[in-house]
Parts: structure tokens; C-alpha cells; sequence
């Protein structure tokens, strides 16, 4: 950058005017049979014009150097700054996930006969949407923006594997919702059909792809992209959705059967690769536009939920418990 500089100043500065001048007195020369002391006057000028334009190029490659060095002490300053934030950054974000992992811990380590109570279950829910919130905030800048839901499977039995008959509820919003929403959850069950959101993960059709989870950074070409991209109706059940949230990821809460609780293995029927409980849904009221911080979204969205399971497999387990007994006692 220095040299190409330079040599543009010489070419464009120097050059062209030596050039002119000597052209000038080249013709003056051939076409004047000039007196001596003329041309020594005009090789004179020559010499002077030159030696100003020297020393105005090492002028300029001073100013080039020196400003060169400032450039590089800011930009230097500049990156210094840049790791110190992006650090301080990640350190509110990792003491953010780890008090939600902390949280979790603790939950599940408690006396089982407190953890899987209804109502207890529901307000540990609540409070891990707020600890997610917090951390999404912290990722995406977007304070006072980030809404987090947990949402449940309820099915006619207890663990029904056609997922055409399960409906879905929210079961806990994180604080600050808007209060709309919130009254839209009381007594609402939704089918899983009537959400593509849901749809699109737990359909089996292949023409969709391995999904497993949705996502959109900008919801307001959701229904025109949908369209496009599965031929489909984009269907929400909630209602003029675009005023509420802009940018969605919606995870499944699941576990491979492999790993199935073996007092849950005989409740489960059919050839699904997983046990899915629920779905954990975060968005923005913003359109968000950095792809990368979006994608760093998914990947975290998808590792919160799977630790999540155990939560809901305590509270399913208990569950059946609960009817066996009942049904037990109604024998007798």
C-alpha cells in the first residue's frame, strides 16, 4: 500500500510536470536558435521544479509512514478493545448457562416426591425460561426482546405414538411476556397439525428431510418461503404471530429410545427413533439479521432442551405411577 502510493504521487505529480516542462523546452530548443543564457534560465527552472517536487515526495512518504503507524497503533487499540468485549461477552454468557445447568442440577437432585408435583414441575419450568432468557440476551444483545415457552405433549393416553392425535400446551412463558400471549395460553390445547412449526419436525414424509428442529431469523416472508420451500400453507396458532415475534427457533425436548428410562420402554409403541415430551421455543421481537450469532442460537437451543428431558421424564414416570395406583386401588 506505501509503495503503490508513492509511486501514484510520482507518477501523478512529478512525472507529468518534468514532462510537461521539458516537452516545453525541447520545442523552444528546436524551433528558437536561443541564446545561452536562456536555456541555462530554462534548465534552471527545470532543476528547481525538480528539486521542489523531491523534496515534496519525501515529504509525502513521511506523512505516509507516520500516518501508516498511527493506523496501525488504533487499529492494534481497536482489536485490544474488541477481545477484552468479546471475552467480558462469553464470560456473562457462560456464567449464564451455567446457572441454568446449576439450576437443573439442583431441580433434579431434590427429594423425588417434591420434583414431580404438577404445580412445582410448572414453576421449574418457569424458571428456566427466565434463566434461558438471560442467556439469550446475553448472546444476541436483545435485552428486554428474547421470549422464552416450554411447551408439553398431551396425548388421550399416556405415551400415544401417533403424533397426528397429540395436541400441544404451553405450560410456562418467561417473565416479561407480553401479556397477550400469555392470556392466549389459559385452557388451549393446540393440535400438533395445526402448527407447522411442530408439523415440520415430527412429520415422518422424507420430502421434508431429516428436520429436527425450525427456525427463522425473519418471519415476516415466513408464509411466502414456506410456500416455496414446501410447498405448503405456512399454518401459526397464534394470530397476527408477526406482532409478537419476528425471529423464532423452535427445538424438540427428546431423547433417543435407545436411551429410554426402562419404566418407560413398555409405554412406548411404534418405530419413532425418539421420545419426545415437548418443545422448548425462543424468539425475538426483532428480525435477526447476523447469521452466525443466529446459528450459535440453534446449536445452544438444541443442547438446553436435551438436558431438559430428564425434568419431563421424572414428571412422566411419576404420572403413570400415580395411575397405576389409582387403578390399583379401584380393583380393591
Amino acid at each position: 500500500m506505501k509503495s503503490s502510493s508513492i509511486i501514484k504521487f510520482v507518477k501523478d505529480e512529478s512525472g507529468y510536470w518534468i514532462g510537461f516542462i521539458s516537452g516545453i523546452c525541447g520545442i523552444i530548443d528546436y524551433f528558437v536558435d536561443a541564446p545561452k543564457w536562456l536555456k541555462m534560465t530554462w534548465f534552471s527552472i527545470i532543476a528547481l521544479f525538480f528539486l521542489i517536487c523531491i523534496c515534496k515526495l519525501f515529504f509525502y512518504i513521511k506523512q505516509t509512514f507516520i500516518s501508516q503507524k498511527e493506523w496501525e497503533c488504533y487499529y492494534k487499540n481497536q482489536v485490544k478493545e474488541y477481545k477484552k468485549d468479546f471475552n467480558e461477552s462469553l464470560k456473562v454468557l457462560f456464567r449464564e448457562v451455567h446457572d441454568f445447568h446449576h439450576y437443573m442440577r439442583n431441580e433434579l437432585c431434590k427429594p423425588t416426591s417434591k420434583k414431580i408435583e404438577e404445580v412445582y414441575f410448572v414453576n421449574i419450568c418457569r424458571n428456566l425460561c427466565n434463566e434461558i432468557k438471560q442467556i439469550y440476551n446475553s448472546l444476541w444483545g436483545k435485552n428486554n426482546s428474547v421470549s422464552v415457552c416450554i411447551k408439553q405433549i398431551i396425548t388421550n393416553q399416556s405415551i400415544d405414538k401417533d403424533w397426528r392425535n397429540w395436541e400441544v400446551e404451553t405450560i410456562a412463558r418467561s417473565a416479561g411476556t407480553d401479556s397477550n400471549r400469555s392470556k392466549n395460553d389459559e385452557n388451549k390445547r393446540l393440535l400438533i397439525a395445526d402448527n407447522s412449526d411442530f408439523f415440520i419436525i415430527l412429520s415422518p414424509d422424507k420430502k421434508y428431510g431429516d428436520i429436527s428442529l425450525f427456525a427463522s431469523q425473519n418471519l415476516t416472508t415466513i408464509e411466502q418461503d414456506f410456500l416455496n420451500y414446501y410447498d405448503m400453507k405456512y399454518l401459526n396458532s397464534t394470530k397476527n404471530f408477526i406482532d409478537f415475534y419476528k425471529s423464532t427457533i423452535v427445538v424438540p425436548i427428546r431423547t433417543s429410545k435407545r436411551y429410554l428410562n426402562s419404566k418407560l420402554q413398555k409405554y412406548i409403541v411404534g418405530d419413532d427413533a425418539y421420545h419426545l415430551v415437548g418443545f422448548l421455543c425462543i424468539d425475538t421481537k426483532e428480525i435477526l439479521s447476523d447469521d452466525k450469532k443466529f446459528e450459535a442460537g440453534i446449536e445452544l437451543a438444541k443442547a438446553l432442551a436435551d438436558s431438559m428431558y430428564k425434568l419431563f421424564e421424572n414428571k412422566i414416570i411419576h404420572s403413570l405411577t400415580v395411575d397405576a395406583n389409582n387403578r390399583n386401588e379401584e380393583q380393591l
